[in-house]
Order: C-alpha cells, then structure tokens, then sequence
C-alpha cells in the first residue's frame, strides 16, 4: 500500500512494544487545503467536514466574550431559575417570563463566587435546597446551600474526590461518586448519602459511566448510561440504561428500540421525568424521550417508542417539576423545550474577559534557551509588555519602577507543552497550579466533555483561577462514529462555534482537526518501511511511553520519582498513598514493561535518527498531572535523545504541531509570553525541569512556592 502524507498532518502513534499504531493521512483529497481550512474526507461511509480551531483563542479579541463555558445546568423544579457551573463558579439565571415575552436574554448572576472550585449543583425536588460540589474544604465535597437563607453546610468528608451529586426525590438521600485517587480515573464507585446523617453507603464499587444517576420518583431504582458488549463476535459494545434496585432486586438493563450509542458523555443522561413516566436521553446528540414504567418492579422498563425532540447538538437536559418541559444546552445556547414543541432562547448575556497584565515584566535570565539555539545566551533581559515579548536584550539596570523577576542566577526556557492529557474538575482549583509549578503553560486536552472543558479554560484565561493554556480537542472514539456522518457534521458544527478542535474516527475513517488532515488508521510493524514513512515531512509523533507503562517501571526502579516536590505539597495523604499503591501493584510485570518501554525509547531514537518529528504527551491523569510529562521527558533522554531534541519536543516542537508556533514555543519578541524558570541546566540533565522556581504564563509571574500552597 502507498501512503503519502499530507504536510499538514498531526498523527498520534503509540510507541508500545516495537509496534507503531497510528494514522497514515490520504493527500490526495487534501491537497489544496491550508491550515484552518474545512477539508473532507471520503468513504464509504460517508463525507466528514473538520476544521481546525487551535489558534482561535488566541488571536481572538481582547473584548468581552460570551460565556461558553456553561457545565451543568439544572432547572429548578418550578421553572423559574437555572444554575450552572461557569469559570469556577456557580450562576443562577432568572426566567423573566417578560423579558423572555420581549425577545430579551434573561438575566444572569453570580450564585456562590470564591476561590475553590465549584461544579455540578443539583436541585432537590421541592426547590428549597441547592447540593453541589466544592473543594473549598480541600478535596471535592458536596456541599448543601438553603436557597432562601443561602446558608451552607459540608455534607460528605471523604480521603476520594467526589462529583455528580444527584437528589432522591423525597431530599433525604444524595446519590454520588467518588473518583478513585490513582489507576483508571473512569471507574468509579456509587454512593448514597444521607441528607440528615451524613452516612454513606456503597452501591457499587466499580462503575464505568459518566454520571449523574437518576432517580424513580419512588426512590427505589436508580438509572444511569453503561456501555455492554456482545458475548457474541464480533463483539460490538452498545449502550444500555443500568437500573440499579436499592432494595436488593437484581441490575436491569434496557435501551430504546432505536439503541443507544455505546459513547459515554456526561451530558447524556438519562433524566427520569419527576412524575415518572419518561427518560429523557441524548444518543449522537439528539435529545429524545421515552416512555417507561413509573414505579415498582418493573420501574424503568421500556413502555413503547422513543420520540426525538430535536434535530440540533443537545446536552445536559434537565426535567422542570411538572414534567412538561426540559431545559438544555443546544449547541451553544441554553433552550428551554415543551413536550409539546415550543422551544425558548434562555441564554443569559453573560460574557468573560481574558486577564491581560497591565505594565512591564522583565526576567533577568543567569541563561536562556530560546526553544531554536542549541546552546545558551547569558545574562539577558526578556521584556514583557502586557502578555507579549517585546524585546530581549543584553541585562541592564532598571528603573524601580519596572516589575523585574530575579532569574539571574536560574535558565529560563519557553513554557512547556504537553500535548496529551485528560482533565477533570474532580481534581480541583489546584489543578491548574499543579500544571504551572511544573513549567507546564499549555496542555493539549482530549476529552469527551467540551463544556467541561471550555469552563477551564475561561477559568483560567480569565484570570479566576491560575493554570495554563488550554487547547481542546473532543477526542477519538473509536465507537463513536458508528451511526454514520449526521452525527459528525453536528459535532463539527458544535467545534466551529464553540472553537475546539475535533478529532473523530469510525472503523474505517480518521479524522482529526487540529492539523486540518483526514487519516485512515493503519497498524505496521518496526520491521517494515513504518519508521521512513512515519518519518516524511510533516508526520509528527507522540510516543506516550510515560503511559504505555514507563511512569512505573521509572517509579519502581527510582521510589525518588514519586517524592517529588510538587506531588508532596499539592497530593493529599491519601492520593500519595494510592499513587504507590498502584506503582506497586506493577512490579509483577516489570520485566514485561521494562521490555515494552526498551522498544518504545528505541523506536522513538530511531524516528528521530531518521529526521521524524516528535511531540511529547503524558497521557494524565493515568499518569500524575505534570509529574508523568517529566517522566516523559526523562524517558525521552533515557532512551538515547539529547537533551536538546526533549526540549524542542516540549517547547517549539508541540507549538508547531498544534498550529501555534507563531504565538508559541520559542522565546522570542513578538510571542506570547509563556516561560519556565528553572534551577539548573536543562540542556545538561532533563531532570531539572523538576526544578521549576517560578513561572510566566500568558504575561503574568507565579512564584513556585505561592502555586504550591495547599
């Protein structure tokens, strides 16, 4: 078979066990396109329309923007208020049936605003009690506020982070999960607690879904979304609707005639209506309802045909008390829906600003290494104007009116990139200081959740909380596609408005925006011409040997990788412990490890003996956030790379792959000004990049020790 690369290509490889699994791109088709350019791909299954989003906010206006980051909104049971998760916070919209008869957006406003993060607020069904999670405590908790006196109350004290809370109908019980603190973040256990005791009990302690459950209006069964596979070849995996007995009866699983896609999103559902009688779902984006048994034994069953509500991107659906109307978010917009087919705008005028730093910032650098040079300048000043390098020049003595960080006796490098991690706001506010105490300054995100996603990063753009640049990218599943284009023509509508990137893939397409380059999967191994062709011209490679079990065989070989310095002070007691826990629990297989990563760091030296491209990614939070990209990093240099090439791998070369290299990767005037402050020699050992004493993201200075602080 020929393959020819299209230049533009950003292919993801894993490097594991002398195989290379990637994506081999069809040029022919692409051809004419640019970057940012729509381009098409076509099979037999169809044509699928990508575009690329990755530079979009950063170049957008400095100007308000309308909030996009809305994470679960939840309509209150009279229907006349809606709260949501938005940059770290919560807000409550009012339903002015005026303003809304008068074509006027309803109003917006903070409901809680503090420094922890706060997410996933649940009414209970009376109206009078808001739960939701926070870790202003330190770790995720649920938290109750009376929503007349606003007074509030901790509920849960836990060693795990915990989400999704969700209200029995009667308000005396929360169903919830905890998110295990090391190993798979996707399995979770399911719990009960007790609104007036505070006592927890496990429902289920391994649970792959992506919440919230939902509850029978007679608070004997919960539902929630599983994927199954077929006993039968060729064993295809499907979704189902779990229906768990809380009074000991056996699971029950049941689907929609139509079926239910085996992708599990959190904005999926399924909604129980409060009088019982429908599930509200979302399967390939369409919001639908169903009919099921209200009560008793058969509570939940399948009652006759599934009826769509809509034709557009729905998520998040949520019932008003009288079981007549959904509220959801629709695309971009928050609609509310009749069962009987009115549908109403009710998105709030809400807007964000990024937080631009007003003045100058020099950093005296002892060294620089500009992310292009092979060595060395010495004793420079890097002049920042607001969040751009401006000039870098010889050091000289300023005015004392200039902010001047201290780096004179450090090397200050270009702000690393990890070009693969997963995110989730289990893990907190410190989430962000975690990345940036590790030199981290962007982070290419794959996820499933993009409003999840665009919180954080307006979050963080905004200045409401500390963290890095984050570019999105609504990650490969390789189910997900298995309904055809419809289905990818609306998630691509949905990543051009809400400016992420897309990357999707059936059995028999790729497709993937962040290069603008549509791919068919391909699987080759070492022993033939893969490492030259993975080597042409604009293929870039992600080895992921940190994830492909190089984080444990670094960890079991060196117990120091796990005392580092950042994971001591931002990990709790217990998320320490279970995090040696799950590299112990490794060591039977370390010779079969040890194996796989030599071949891996033996590819990797190979494809870039050969002049190929490649970017590093960590793979968290499989790995611990930022500590599994300096594995990576130390494993890259293990394996046979210099110094010189990891760096360029973490800094311009990552730049270059996501299409930023002209704000990104370098230090140089006119970038963006993102830079890691570091006590040693980088360019001599890797491994001081643990050494991080301070940071630059986007313009504005971190000192180590204050993102450090619990």
């Amino acid at each position: 078979m020929r393959v020819r690369m299209h230049p533009n290509a950003f292919a993801v490889f894993a490097l594991i066990a002398g195989l290379i699994v990637g994506a081999a791109a069809h040029a022919d088709p692409l051809s004419a396109a640019r970057p940012g350019d729509p381009v098409s791909a076509s099979d037999r299954r169809g044509t699928f329309w990508i575009s690329s989003n990755a530079t979009t906010h950063l170049n957008a206006d400095l100007g308000p923007a309308p909030l996009q980051g809305i994470r679960g909104p939840r309509v209150s049971p009279d229907g006349s208020r809606i709260v949501f998760a938005a940059l770290g916070d919560l807000w409550m919209v009012d339903l002015d049936q005026k303003l809304l008869a008068q074509g006027k957006p309803p109003k917006g406003r903070h409901l809680i605003k503090d420094e922890p993060l706060d997410f996933d607020p649940a009414w209970s069904s009376d109206g009078t009690q808001l739960a939701y999670v926070s870790d202003r405590s330190g770790m995720p908790e649920i938290w109750l506020r009376d929503m007349k006196t606003a007074k509030e109350r901790q509920l849960t004290t836990s060693n795990e982070a915990i989400a999704s809370p969700s209200w029995s109908p009667d308000g005396e019980r929360i169903a919830f999960f905890k998110i295990p603190n090391a190993g798979d973040p996707g399995l979770k256990s399911l719990n009960v607690v007790a609104v007036f005791t505070g006592d927890v009990v496990q429902l289920r302690s391994d649970v792959r879904t992506a919440g919230p459950v939902s509850w029978s209006p007679d608070g004997k069964t919960l539902a929630l979304k599983v994927r199954v596979q077929a006993a039968a070849p060729p064993h295809d995996s499907a979704g189902r609707i779990l229906l768990i007995s809380l009074a000991g009866a056996p699971d029950r699983v049941v689907a929609p005639e139509s079926g239910l896609s085996p992708r599990l999103t959190r904005g999926e559902g399924p909604v129980w209506s409060p009088d019982g009688t429908k599930i509200a779902y979302v399967d390939e984006g369409i919001l639908s309802v169903v009919p099921v048994v209200p009560r008793g034994a058969h509570a939940g069953e399948i009652a006759g045909p599934a009826h769509t509500l809509t034709s557009e991107f729905a998520d998040s659906p949520s019932w008003t008390g009288d079981s007549k109307a959904i509220v959801y978010l629709a695309t971009d917009r928050l609609k509310r829906l009749t069962l009987d087919g009115d549908v109403a705008d009710v998105q709030p005028n809400l807007t964000w600003l990024r937080d631009i730093p007003q003045g100058r910032t020099v950093v005296w650098a002892g060294r620089l290494w500009d992310g292009g040079s092979a060595g060395y300048r010495e004793n420079v000043d890097i002049v920042i104007d607001g969040d751009v390098i401006t000039a870098i020049e010889p050091h000289i003595q300023r005015d004392k009116q200039v902010h001047v960080v201290n780096a004179s006796k450090r090397t200050v490098i270009p702000g690393l990139i990890d070009t693969r991690a997963r995110m989730a706001s289990s893990f907190g506010e410190r989430l962000g200081r975690l990345w940036l105490s590790f030199g981290i300054t962007s982070v290419r995100e794959w996820g499933e959740d993009p409003y999840s996603a665009l919180e954080r990063r307006e979050s963080w753009a905004s200045g409401r909380r500390p963290g890095p640049r984050d570019f999105f990218v609504k990650a490969p599943d390789d189910v997900g596609m298995a309904r055809g284009g419809d289905f990818l023509r609306r998630e691509l509508e949905r990543a051009q408005r809400l400016e992420y990137d897309l990357a999707a893939s059936d059995e028999n397409v790729f497709v993937h925006a962040s290069g603008t380059a549509a791919a068919r999967p391909m699987t080759f191994g070492l022993g033939s011409d893969a490492a030259q062709i993975a080597a042409e011209p604009g293929m870039t490679m992600m080895p992921n040997l940190a994830l492909g079990g190089g984080f444990v065989v670094k960890a079991l070989r060196d117990p120091a990788v796990l005392a580092n310095t950042q994971i001591a002070a931002l990990y709790t007691d217990d998320e320490r412990a279970a995090l040696k826990t799950f590299v112990n629990q490794a060591r039977p297989r370390l010779a079969d490890l040890q194996r796989n990563l030599t071949a891996g760091q033996l590819a990797e030296r190979d494809l870039v003996a050969r002049g190929g491209q490649i970017v590093l990614g960590s793979g968290a939070p499989s790995v611990p956030y930022g500590l599994g990209f300096l594995v990576e990093c130390e494993l890259a240099q293990d394996g046979g790379l210099s110094p010189l090439q990891v760096l360029q791998a973490a800094t311009s070369g990552a730049a270059a792959a996501l299409g930023v290299d002209k704000q990104l990767g370098t230090v140089m005037a006119g970038k963006l000004a993102d830079l890691a402050i570091v006590d040693g020699d980088p360019l001599s050992r890797i491994s001081d990049l643990a050494n991080i004493s301070g940071v630059v993201a986007d313009g504005r200075y971190y000192i180590s020790d204050e993102l450090l602080q619990h």
